[in-house]
């Protein structure tokens, strides 16, 4: 694969074909190693034998999306379907990987410009909402983070959630944690 003159991948594959074909369907999934946010994009269009597509960026799919992949952490990063906290804990981070469903990482005025991406964790404790934090750039790559204060003892889900509002591109994950009662 390689970067295309827009900004995404070119992928460049031959078509055996001996006659004219209408309704030639071209799916794209991904990402693989992504799961939670799969997405599936289609075009369809004419195939002719020996006349190549490839003219500026050649046959264009678009796959929109964002992977979003979040985690809570306070001394240590814990990653897990359910942290257990201490009740001593003061804070609580929660961290986010943000990134094109390509892969590539998002930064303020970078090739993906994270600038005008919306990123919010939505946090609910024994399945009522408490708080709506949004999430900053973490000044790495793809990197943005908020913090819980003080999060009293019960059971704790974080849905953070990304937003572009220029092209429409979003992904949710979702992770939870557990502060002791002690």
């Amino acid at each position: 694969m390689h970067q295309s003159r827009r900004k995404g991948l070119l992928l460049t594959k031959p078509l055996w074909i001996s006659k004219r074909r209408a309704g030639f369907e071209f799916v794209v999934r991904g990402p693989i190693a992504q799961p939670q946010v799969q997405a599936k994009a289609s075009s369809t269009q004419w195939v002719i034998p020996g006349k190549h597509i490839e003219q500026g960026d050649g046959w264009l799919i678009n796959v929109p999306g964002l992977v979003v992949a979040v985690s809570v952490s306070v001394s240590v990063s814990v990653s897990s379907a359910h942290a257990f906290i201490e009740r001593s804990v003061k804070d609580v981070t929660i961290e986010a990987a943000v990134m094109m469903l390509c892969g590539y990482g998002m930064s303020p005025n970078g090739l993906w410009d994270a600038n005008h991406i919306e990123i919010e964790a939505v946090i609910k404790k024994d399945d009522t909402e408490v708080s709506r934090l949004p999430l900053q750039y973490a000044g790495q790559t793809s990197q943005y983070k908020a913090a819980l204060t003080n999060p009293g003892p019960g059971t704790y889900e974080v849905i953070v959630s990304a937003f572009d509002p220029r092209t429409g591109n979003g992904g949710v994950d979702r992770t939870s944690f557990i502060v002791s009662g002690g």
